[in-house]
């Protein structure tokens, strides 16, 4: 059962070629026949459970568990996915199997429930064209596992009525009598399955229904570890991709991906409380049991509440690092066998905590000290680190100049009138005497240096530790590169970028291999950039010199026609922008000549 547990997920690539559509199931038969093992075959089927005499086997039971193992090892969630759609559909189908088959479900859910959410990462592709992310087909596989997900349990539980379902209004109160009788792994899966998309709602729904499953304390006594750890990221809101982040006085940045309103989000010392009090009845022990998952999901919390100070406490009392970065030397450094010893999702959890609640240098403080004193390695399975990090610091930094405008004026009491909306403007102020023109263009220069310095301190981190790919890190690099609008650096960007493209340009049959969509996306970077080149030499005038890029910067035809398209679809701005810009310089030499 515990191979069954931990086996090891295929990679995202081959997900999405994966199909579950629900309209064309076919039989167990036919499902089986692309993982043929006739043992498994006669285990689903109450009519053949003969086994000839002369043949050895082994029990049932470990001939179930080891081809359910061979099948996720394989990647193959997508064939158990419709294996149990299948079985299923027979309203008599949990009657006639037999038990270990049963008892196998909650595990094979587990690695579908892990395998929705590798698909997750992949839903949006940025086009340079369009300039904004779209959904991508691994959006709607993504769906369709969670609707079916949902539809199993619900046929679990509900096997003679197809109208039951377990968010269905009559259900909201209680499930009341059910089939089937929902494990630990069971809770483990729904709670995962709805915090990984994005529904805190209906995740803490099935802590409720624990609840009523077991009244009281005996609810704390059936709890596994891994509960109190969802317990952390669905009440105290501990998963970053689930954080809600609103306007402040320089951007008008903006997420808020839990929908709808979480009402069941507490501050996170209740649940530390509860653990404190409650978990002894888990484990047995008078004594707090911590590992570096529960840390890292506590920690999660407390940056959902904007506690930075408690998040520095708790370094310091863990891990022996004050919030400046040095090593406290009176603080035992853990032994590297210590359940708390960091690892990278450690020190992943602790700067993206920082950087989300505006802590940056600090943040980079804690990953300089964390690397020296724990030796942890930013270059290994860091894809997580990276990505997340490098979307907050983006994310959190980006500038508004109508936003700054209003902050600045207010912030300097300049008395300005506003538009016809009731909105400050720029082109309105510096009709005022009392705004200051230039204060404010320094001001918004010192807001996009800041921006600047901090993606390119972090890109540079990120090539010096040796680190796999990681989209999140490219695109913001890129915006910061477009907006200094510096063609050295989109040179040097475009040369990297087509340089890892060639190191993960492996032939087919390779032993070695790459993320599939590693090299799509590279050429999606590789494709802003030139796209930002030719704008930068669009406004500059320099329309002449914009095909010579072109043909020689396109990695293939096919770009250098999708780049001349682009081009010709754009050419009347361009037209229109230069002429304007020629105006104005003839505009600017009338008035020198107008002053001499």
């Amino acid at each position: 059962m515990n191979g069954v547990a931990k086996a090891a997920s295929a990679s995202p690539d081959q997900s999405h070629q994966e199909n579950v559509s629900h309209k064309h199931i076919p039989s167990i038969a036919d499902i089986l026949q692309k993982t043929p093992s006739s043992r498994y075959v006669d285990s689903l089927s109450s009519k053949s459970s003969f086994v000839p005499a002369h043949r050895p086997t082994k029990s049932r039971s470990l001939m179930l568990q080891s081809e359910v193992t061979r099948l996720i090892n394989l990647g193959s969630r997508s064939v158990l996915l419709k294996l149990l759609l299948t079985w299923l559909q027979d309203k008599g189908a949990k009657r006639v199997t037999n038990d270990d088959f049963l008892k196998l479900v909650p595990y094979i859910l587990e690695a579908i429930v892990k395998w929705q959410g590798i698909l997750l990462h992949g839903q949006y592709e940025y086009s340079a064209y369009e300039k904004r992310y779209s959904p991508t087909e691994q959006q709607d596989l993504a769906k369709e596992v969670l609707y079916s997900v949902r539809k199993i349990y619900s046929r679990l539980l509900f096997p003679d009525s197809e109208e039951d379902y377990i968010y269905s209004r009559e259900k909201r109160r209680s499930l009341g009598e059910t089939d089937y009788d929902l494990t630990m792994k069971d809770y483990e899966n729904l709670i995962s399955l709805e915090l990984n998309n994005n529904k805190l709602d209906l995740a803490s729904k099935w802590f409720e229904r624990l609840e009523q499953r077991y009244p009281d304390d005996e609810v704390y006594s059936k709890m596994t570890y891994n509960l109190w750890i969802l317990r952390f990221l669905v009440y105290g809101n501990g998963l970053p991709k689930n954080w809600s982040a609103t306007s402040k006085e320089t951007n008008t940045a903006f997420r808020k991906p839990v929908k709808p309103y979480h009402t069941s989000e507490v501050e996170w010392h209740r649940t530390f409380s509860e653990y404190a009090k409650k978990q002894h009845l888990m484990s047995g022990n008078s004594m707090l049991n911590f590992d570096k998952t529960l840390l890292g999901s506590i920690i999660g919390s407390i940056a959902s509440s904007k506690d930075t100070a408690q998040i520095y406490k708790f370094i310091e009392e863990v891990w022996g690092i004050d919030e400046k970065g040095q090593i406290i030397q009176s603080h035992k450094k853990l032994d590297i066998d210590d359940p708390c010893y960091p690892d990278i999702d450690t020190l992943r959890s602790i700067v993206v905590s920082l950087v989300y609640n505006g802590q940056v240098v600090k943040s980079m403080l804690y990953m300089n000290a964390f690397q020296e004193n724990y030796g942890i390695d930013l270059s290994k399975e860091s894809d997580e680190f990276w990505g997340q990090l490098f979307d907050w610091a983006e994310f959190t930094t980006r500038v508004s100049e109508n936003k700054s405008l209003e902050y600045f004026i207010c912030k300097t009491d300049a008395r300005v009138e506003k538009d016809e909306q009731g909105k400050f403007v720029l082109e309105l102020a510096k009709k005022s005497p009392d705004f200051d023109y230039e204060g404010f263009l320094t001001f918004m220069t010192d807001l996009k240096n800041q921006r600047s310095r901090l993606i390119e301190e972090l890109w540079k981190c990120y090539r010096e530790a040796g680190a796999n790919y990681s989209m999140r890190a490219f695109v913001a690099y890129l915006s910061v590169i477009k907006a200094s609008k510096e063609e050295t650096k989109l040179y040097e960007y475009l040369k990297l970028v087509a340089q890892c493209l060639h190191e993960k340009d492996l032939p087919a049959g390779s032993f070695n291999t790459v993320w599939k969509k590693a090299p799509e996306r590279l050429r999606t970077h590789y494709e802003d950039a030139l796209v930002a080149l030719i704008e930068l030499k669009a406004t500059a005038g320099e329309l002449e010199v914009i095909e010579v890029v072109i043909r020689k910067w396109a990695l293939d035809a096919e770009m250098e026609t999708s780049l001349k398209k682009y081009v010709s679809n754009q050419k009347s701005r361009y037209l229109e922008l230069n002429a304007t810009e020629q105006n104005d310089e003839d505009g600017d030499d009338e008035n020198f000549l107008g002053l001499i």
